[in-house]
């Protein structure tokens, strides 16, 4: 888990991994709602904590 926190530590790196994960929860809501699961997806992925 050393590159993880190596890439949390560079700031573009993490600008780049915040909207990646933005970007896959959107793309998951739309799938749950497609498939008629509405907001399943807060149960699933809680909110990361901010360190």
């Amino acid at each position: 888990m050393k590159d993880m926190d190596v890439k949390m530590a560079d700031p573009a790196m993490r600008k780049r991994m915040v909207e990646h994960m933005g970007q896959c929860r959107d793309m998951m809501s739309k799938m749950m709602q497609h498939m008629g699961h509405g907001a399943g997806i807060e149960k699933l992925a809680p909110p990361q904590p901010k360190h």
